[in-house]
């Protein structure tokens, strides 16, 4: 390969480098949000508790409260599910990622040496003429 080729094959390696880290950067922050959303109900469950401490109201003697419970609990269940198929894309995404630093690193090193091969032919020829 010319060291033009190898410059443009540097430069894909580059982006498909990019786009992985964009990638796996999405899913942490949708692990993150999903995180943060099952954090939000076991805080609203906490609190429940604690207002209840206090007696009976109006939500409790309807009987929401238990209804409200169920609701948490199967919310929860459904984000855990989904955080849990997040974090398998995210073991994927890092896998992706690893392979296109590899290529990234790979294509450096060769053009390196080609650009270096290449110095080192027109440092010869301009010696022999």
């Amino acid at each position: 390969m010319s060291v033009e080729q190898l410059a443009r094959l540097r430069e894909l390696t580059e982006v498909e480098f990019v786009a992985a880290q964009q990638a796996l950067a999405a899913l942490r922050a949708e692990e993150e949000r999903l995180r943060a959303q099952i954090e939000a109900l076991e805080t609203g469950r906490t609190a429940r508790a604690t207002a209840l401490r206090e007696g009976p109201d109006a939500a409790r003697l309807a009987g929401a409260d238990p209804r409200w419970e169920v609701w948490i609990d199967r919310r929860r269940a459904e984000l855990a599910t989904h955080q849990a198929r997040v974090r398998a894309r995210m073991e994927t995404a890092r896998a992706r990622l690893r392979r296109a630093f590899g290529r990234r690193e790979a294509s450096a090193m060769v053009l390196e040496r080609a650009r270096a091969e290449a110095r080192r032919l027109r440092a010869q020829r301009a010696s022999t003429s």
